[in-house]
């Protein structure tokens, strides 16, 4: 199992027409918090930065070298729209939910499944209040055929009940799939392979079918206290053509914001 989703410890439960994912780390202060943040920190960067720029940055986050004032700013520029500049206070809502975006990535990348394998991802853009979905994965099942799942991705920290972010959640997909898939279908230019091309091109015709290619996905990351529940109960009943391919991911930490905070710690660490 991948590092990261050892520490996270998924968790899978079967509900009648669909299927959520629970992911625990507990307090923020620990060892286990800290490697987490760690690790995603430099996922991030790996993801976002050129080859050249994520050297530099590695080098500057293991004390290696100096950065200079220049070097610094060729960082920032591109990690600064969703966690902030390291001398000055992040925007919540954008650090929070860049955090629960990444989580997602690396979630979907590293849970592989026996009767599916990824044939390619789309995540969020160049930060994480740009327009559109916010995330596409595309499937090979295991009989050959392609399938794929559409994904809202929250983050919860108001003082409302989390079941409502999930609830809110269903509804935007429900009222924007297709305006997300229609901006996913314009990737279908840059493909090389023929098969995924045409499949792309189809994405919004699916997803109206409702038919065996299209599925959906709600993921939640926040601040757990207690028993877990399972807050994704009306995902099929927004969905009901969608069943049994629909899915949710909810992942939980003693104190969200903070955990979020020690990402963006580990991300400016040495800039």
């Amino acid at each position: 199992m991948d590092p990261l989703l050892k520490d996270l410890k998924p968790k899978r439960h079967t509900k009648p027409g669909y299927t959520w994912d629970l992911c625990k780390v507990r307090g923020t202060k620990g060892i286990v918090a800290k490697r987490v943040a760690a690790s995603l920190a430099h996922r991030i960067a790996r993801r976002r930065l050129p080859t050249a720029k994520l050297e530099l940055w590695t080098a500057a986050r293991d004390a290696k070298v100096k950065l200079s004032d220049a070097e610094a700013q060729q960082i920032r520029v591109i990690l600064g729209p969703d966690f902030g500049n390291p001398n000055e206070p992040p925007i919540p809502d954008h650090l929070q939910g860049a955090v629960s975006e990444a989580l997602w990535f690396e979630f979907v990348s590293n849970n592989q499944q026996a009767d599916r394998t990824i044939e390619r991802i789309e995540a969020h853009g160049y930060t994480v209040t740009d327009a559109g979905g916010d995330g596409l994965v595309v499937y090979r099942t295991d009989v050959g055929d392609l399938t794929f799942r559409l994904w809202e991705i929250k983050k919860h920290t108001s003082e409302q009940e989390v079941r409502d972010t999930a609830t809110r959640a269903h509804r935007q997909l429900d009222t924007r799939a297709l305006d997300y898939l229609a901006r996913f279908t314009g990737v279908h230019s840059q493909l090389v392979d023929g098969e995924l091309r045409e499949f792309y091109s189809q994405l919004v015709d699916y997803w109206q079918q409702q038919g065996p290619e299209a599925g959906a996905g709600v993921a939640v990351s926040t601040t757990l206290a207690g028993a877990p529940r399972d807050i994704f109960e009306t995902l099929p009943i927004r969905f009901p053509g969608l069943k049994p391919r629909l899915e949710a991911l909810l992942n939980g930490f003693s104190d969200y914001a903070s955990f979020c905070n020690l990402v963006r710690d580990e991300i400016w660490k040495g800039l």
